[in-house]
């Protein structure tokens, strides 16, 4: 593989546990009960869909506050072993690193502290304004914009959602399991971002 394009929240850093701490108090400020597993729900959907099946008329103000919070308590995010260097040594062996995220600008400011922000050679976020996954339209505009070749290219994500997105786009997806939740049942998996030095290659 010559292009990896990275899911940035549970793929690179390890952003969940303060993301859920968030959520949490976001849904007890306005009175709601917060769902049974809630991480787990996380992980196989999204906080968007959380709040739609939950929180109806409420959701928009809770995920304002959520989006506070969050923000807040992640200054100093915890990279997951393995990230940097993994992502040094695509661009060693000739590849490109790019990012997809439903994060805003933050994603930027989270790279620039870390000092990773030079590896990646383009970065979609929120901000960018195209559909959320599953829809592929933000895979599709970033392969067109940089003119990835599919077949050269690869998706790497951490939860069922990814897949579905890579999936939809005709790209090659690796689910990314640290926590070996078994949540993908087929396809490329990976336990450590260090294994990806031997897969595609």
């Amino acid at each position: 593989m010559k292009n990896y394009i990275w899911d940035f929240d549970g793929t690179l850093y390890n952003t969940y546990p303060k993301m859920e701490r968030a959520l949490k108090e976001a849904i007890f400020y306005y009175g709601e009960k917060v769902p049974d597993n809630l991480l787990l729900k996380m992980l196989q959907t999204s906080i968007r869909d959380i709040l739609n099946t939950h929180y109806g008329n409420k959701k928009h103000e809770i995920y304002a506050y959520y989006q506070t919070l969050e923000k807040n308590y992640q200054q100093h995010p915890l990279l997951f072993p393995h990230a940097k260097e993994i992502l040094a040594f695509i661009i060693l062996e000739g590849g490109q690193n790019f990012i997809i995220t439903h994060r805003n600008e933050s994603a930027k400011e989270i790279l620039a502290k870390d000092n990773l922000l030079g590896l990646f050679n383009g970065i979609i976020t929120a901000e960018d304004e195209l559909k959320r996954k599953p829809d592929p339209e933000s895979l599709e505009f970033l392969v067109e914009k940089y003119q990835l070749a599919k077949k050269d290219s690869v998706y790497i994500g951490d939860r069922p959602l990814d897949m579905e997105f890579a999936k939809n786009a005709q790209l090659e997806g690796i689910y990314f399991d640290p926590f070996d939740l078994n949540l993908v049942k087929e396809g490329l998996k990976v336990h450590s971002l260090e294994e990806l030095k031997t897969i595609g290659r």
